[in-house]
C-alpha cells in the first residue's frame, strides 16, 4: 500500500533554503487515501525540520515552482507556546522571498477561546529586498486565555499558531510537592519544559516501573532513568504506577499467575508469584531511590484481581517497598470507579497500614461518588489523588485537514462547541476533585505527546487523550487545568455553601480566601464594585457590576479576607 525510503542527511544549521527529493513507487492505488510521508531528524540536540512546500508529481522532478511570490512561517520562543501575563509575547515571522521583493503585506487575525476576533489587521514587512528575512510579531495579549494566530499572505497563502497566555508559574525553577496539577507523561525534557511551564508540578509513569518492561527476564533489571532524570532537572515531582497489564505477562512469570481472576490460585503458585513481585517492588524502588518517592500499586485491580488477591499484592509491596526506601510512599487501590466493599475487602487482607494515600480513577463529575469517595479517605485518614481522569479535546487549530472539515458545513462552529464542552467538563472534574471528593492531587490522563502529531488530526479530528497540539502547544483543556491550578496551589480547603442560586467552594491561602463556584441553574451573576472579585473560566476578572452568564462553567473568586467574609460576599451576589 505504501512506498518506503529514506535519506539521511547531515544535520546543519542551514540560512538558507535547500530541497531535497524522494522518489518512490506506491504498491497499491487506494482510491480518496490520504497518503503521508514522514520526516523524523535525529539529533542529540533540538532540531527544527522548516518543510516550505511540497511539490508531488509523476516521473522525474522539475525545478520547483512556488505559488506564490513569497512564503511565511514563524518561531515561538517559548516552550508550548506559553506566554505569561507579564511578559511581553513576541513571535518572529520568517519570510522566504525567493523574488526579493523589498516588503511584503501580510494580513493577521486572532481569535479567543470562545471564537470572537480579538485582533486583526494588515501590516507592512520590510524585508529589504532579502531572499531569507526575519521580522518580529507581537501577538495579542491583553487577556489570559487560549489564542489562534492566523497569518495571510499574496494570493490566500496562510499560516497559524495556537498559543496561550498563562499567569507566571510561582515555582519554575524549584520542585513544588504541593502542587495540584499532575499530568501522565512520557520521555522528553523539551515536554516537561512546556509542562512546568504551564503549572504542572507533577507528573506519572506507567511505563517507566512497569514489570515486563524492567525484569524481562527474571532478576535481570533493565531501568531507564531518562524520564525521572529528566524530571529531576525540569522541577518535577514523580509518581510511577508498578503493575503489568496481562497481554504483556512474560513467559518465566506466566505459570504463576491464575488461569483467570476468579479461578483458585494454589499456594505453589501464589507464593512463587509475590515472592517475584516483592522483589521487583523492592528493586524498582531502590533503583529510583534518587528520584522518586511515591509509588502507586496496580492499575485498576478491581477490574483483574478479586479483593483478597490485591490486599496480598499491595501488603507485598508496602512491605518491599519501605525496604527499598523507608520514605517510599504507598498509593494503594487505583480504581476504576468507587467500589467501596471491594477496598474494604482489600484492606482486611492487607491491613490499615499497608497504604499511604488512597487512589482512584474518576473520569465523571457525580457530586455523589465524589462525596462518598470523600468520606471514605475520612475513614481510612488517608489523603486522596485522581490519578486517572480527562476527556478528549479537539485541536484548536482551523487549517489543520480533516474528513469532517472537508465534507460538513459549520464544522469550524461545532468544534468550538465540542472544545468549550470537554474543556468545562475536564475543568470541573479537577475542581470537583479536589473539592467535593476531597482529593489533595489530580493526574491528568494523559499528556505523552504521542497521540497528537501533524496527520492524527486527520485520523480522529483531534479527539485523542493529549492535552497538547501536535507542536507542544496546550489544547483548550490543558489552558483551563492551568489556570485552575493558579487559583487552587497552596491553598487550603475550608469547606462549601450551598443554596438555592449556587454551590460554591472556599480555600484559604495566606491572608486571602480563593475559590470556585458553579450556578445552579443556566443563570446570570453579577460581580460586586469591591470587596469579591470574579473571574471567568481562563483567569480573567469579570467587570463590576456586569452580569456574566457562565454556562455551566466555573467562576473563579478571591477575596483579601477571612473565610466568612467571603462565604458572606457570596451568598450576597446577585444571581438571576
Amino acid at each position: 500500500m505504501f512506498f518506503e525510503n529514506s535519506r539521511k542527511i547531515p544535520f546543519r544549521r542551514l540560512k538558507s533554503y535547500s530541497r531535497y527529493s524522494v522518489t518512490g513507487e506506491l504498491k497499491k492505488e487506494v482510491p480518496a487515501y490520504l497518503y503521508s510521508v514522514g520526516l523524523a531528524p535525529e539529533s542529540k540536540e533540538p532540531a527544527t525540520v522548516w518543510i516550505d512546500a511540497v511539490q508531488l508529481e509523476e516521473g522525474a522532478a522539475t525545478p520547483f515552482q512556488p505559488s506564490d511570490d513569497l512564503e511565511v512561517g514563524w518561531l515561538c520562543p517559548v516552550p508550548g507556546h506559553i506566554y505569561y501575563d507579564t511578559e511581553d509575547a513576541p513571535l518572529t515571522l520568517r519570510f522566504y522571498n525567493p523574488r526579493k521583493l523589498p516588503k511584503a503585506e501580510l494580513e493577521y487575525a486572532t481569535e479567543d477561546y470562545y471564537g470572537a476576533t480579538v485582533d486583526e489587521g494588515t501590516r507592512t514587512i520590510d524585508l529589504g529586498g532579502q531572499v531569507n528575512a526575519d521580522a518580529r510579531f507581537d501577538l495579542y495579549k491583553a487577556k489570559r486565555g487560549l489564542y489562534r494566530a492566523a497569518f495571510r499572505w499574496g494570493k490566500g497563502q496562510g499560516s497559524e499558531i495556537v498559543y496561550s497566555v498563562l499567569p507566571p508559574s510561582k515555582h519554575l525553577k524549584e520542585i513544588y510537592p504541593e502542587g495540584t496539577l499532575g499530568m501522565d507523561v512520557a520521555v522528553g525534557r523539551d515536554n516537561l519544559r512546556i509542562l512546568k511551564r504551564a503549572n504542572v508540578n507533577w507528573i506519572m509513569s506507567k511505563f517507566a516501573a512497569r514489570w515486563c518492561l524492567v525484569d524481562p527476564q527474571r532478576g535481570n533489571y533493565v531501568f531507564d532513568d531518562t524520564l525521572v532524570k529528566d524530571a529531576q532537572a525540569e522541577k518535577m515531582m514523580v509518581m510511577l504506577q508498578v503493575f503489568n497489564p496481562d497481554w504483556g505477562t512474560m513467559p518465566w512469570l506466566r505459570p504463576m499467575m491464575k488461569a483467570h481472576p476468579q479461578a483458585a490460585w494454589p499456594d505453589d503458585q501464589k507464593q512463587p508469584f509475590l515472592q517475584a513481585w516483592g522483589d521487583l517492588v523492592r528493586n524498582v524502588v531502590a533503583h529510583f531511590k534518587p528520584w522518586v518517592r511515591h509509588y502507586e500499586i496496580w492499575n485498576e485491580p478491581n477490574a483483574e484481581w478479586p479483593p483478597s488477591d490485591y490486599g496480598l499484592l499491595l501488603k507485598t509491596a508496602y512491605a518491599a517497598a519501605k525496604r527499598g526506601n523507608p520514605e517510599a510512599v504507598v498509593i494503594g487501590f487505583s480504581g476504576g470507579g468507587l467500589e467501596p466493599r471491594y477496598c474494604e475487602d482489600a484492606i482486611a487482607v492487607a491491613g490499615s497500614n499497608s497504604f499511604d494515600v488512597i487512589s482512584v480513577h474518576f473520569h465523571h463529575n457525580n457530586p455523589d461518588v465524589h462525596a462518598a469517595f470523600a468520606a471514605f479517605l475520612k475513614k481510612h485518614n488517608r489523603p486522596g489523588w485522581n490519578t486517572e481522569t480527562g476527556p478528549s479535546c479537539p485541536s484548536f487549530y482551523a487549517n489543520l485537514p480533516t474528513f469532517e472539515s472537508l465534507t460538513l458545513e459549520g464544522h469550524r462552529s461545532r468544534t468550538l462547541e465540542s472544545i468549550r464542552a470537554l474543556t468545562r467538563s475536564n475543568t470541573n472534574n479537577y475542581l470537583m476533585s479536589l473539592s467535593v471528593g476531597g482529593m489533595e492531587r489530580y493526574i491528568c490522563y494523559f499528556c505523552r505527546f504521542v497521540n497528537s502529531s501533524p496527520s492524527q488530526p486527520s485520523l480522529r479530528q483531534g479527539s485523542t487523550k493529549d492535552c497538547v497540539e501536535f507542536d507542544g502547544a496546550l489544547r483548550a483543556n490543558g489552558v483551563a487545568m492551568s489556570i485552575a491550578s493558579h487559583f487552587l496551589d497552596g491553598a487550603k480547603y475550608e469547606g462549601a455553601l450551598r443554596n438555592n442560586a449556587l454551590e460554591a467552594h472556599l480555600y484559604r491561602r495566606g491572608p486571602e480566601t480563593v475559590g470556585f463556584l458553579w450556578l445552579k441553574d443556566d443563570n446570570a451573576l453579577t460581580p460586586p464594585s469591591a470587596g469579591l472579585t470574579l473571574y471567568d473560566l481562563m483567569g480573567n476578572p469579570l467587570p463590576p457590576a456586569t452580569p456574566h452568564r457562565p454556562a455551566g462553567d466555573p467562576t473563579y473568586f478571591t477575596l483579601k479576607g477571612a473565610v466568612d467574609q467571603a462565604t458572606a460576599a457570596l451568598a450576597a451576589l446577585q444571581v438571576k
